[in-house]
């Protein structure tokens, strides 16, 4: 009777697998329709404005400057990394393992979009340039010391190094990432990368943060809001159009949830081998 116990709660939960799955598929191809829809009613609502004030960047400026730096590029690595490196302390490197493959995954995938719809950028693309959106080099490496330091102060040991590689080791890839799949400036546009970017990162750490319930709502909120920003940052900056941006949304939530499902289901499989005959009886 012991041993059919197990086989039993694994027919109750088989239906509730299979229905996740469902939704899952159902939910990423409604995602990866909106990509495909659209790209020919892309709008011309954009910020439009003076080059250059007469009177220099104000404050709007550089706020939205600030939020676009950490949507791609070294403040999003930066951004990973501390995600990555909060969860290996927490004694979860399969969860920072995802989140990291999750985004360089979004990059790879991004990068083929561009390359395919090869749209180009609003007329207003121009204005962001006078606009600092790139994290100085000292920032990263200062955040990246008081990282370590933090984490040995709080007990971590090697993994406050080994968290400190991980980053390193992101910042690498997507110089790699970047040199292996080139696109084309200019007609880059489609879907927005800081879009896809930030709304990959943001879905992931829903997704490993979803198991605890402290910090489960938490995390959705600055999820999304953090998501949020970064898109429509670079429809204030001009440098998107908003389809470019929804389509990212879109885009890094599809490519998510599906690498989700293989996850997941690849732990799963692995879990049942891990169990021996003597654990059905225990």
């Amino acid at each position: 009777m012991l041993g059919v116990l197990p086989k039993e709660r694994q027919a109750q939960r088989l239906p509730q697998s299979r229905i996740r799955v469902l939704v899952a598929v159902a939910v990423a191809l409604a995602l990866l329709s909106v990509v495909a829809i659209l790209d020919p009613w892309r709008t011309t609502l954009v910020a439009s404005g003076p080059l250059m004030p007469s009177t220099g960047l104000g404050i709007d400026d550089l706020a939205f400057g600030a939020v676009t730096s950490i949507g791609a590029g070294r403040g999003h690595v930066v951004l990973l990394g501390l995600i990555a490196m909060a969860l290996v302390a927490a004694r979860r490197a399969p969860d920072a393992l995802f989140v990291i493959v999750a985004v360089l995954g979004a990059s790879v995938v991004s990068r083929i979009a561009k390359n395919v719809f090869d749209a180009p950028r609003p007329p207003t693309v121009d204005q962001a340039l006078y606009i600092p959106t790139t994290v100085p080099l000292a920032v990263i490496v200062g955040v990246l010391a008081l990282s370590v330091i933090f984490g040995l102060l709080r007990g971590w040991g090697p993994r406050a190094f080994v968290a400190l590689g991980t980053v390193l080791a992101v910042l690498f890839l997507q110089v790699v990432t970047n040199r292996l799949d080139p696109i084309t400036r200019g007609l880059d546009a489609f879907p927005s990368g800081h879009a896809t970017g930030s709304a990959t990162l943001a879905a992931a750490a829903v997704i490993v943060a979803w198991s605890d319930r402290r910090w489960r709502w938490p995390v959705v909120i600055a999820a999304i809001a953090y998501a949020f920003a970064v898109g429509l940052s670079r429809v204030y900056l001009g440098v998107h159009y908003p389809a470019d941006v929804v389509a990212g949304w879109a885009l890094g939530t599809a490519w998510v949830i599906t690498l989700w499902l293989v996850w997941s289901t690849i732990r799963e499989r692995r879990g049942r081998r891990a169990v021996t005959p003597d654990d059905a009886f225990s």
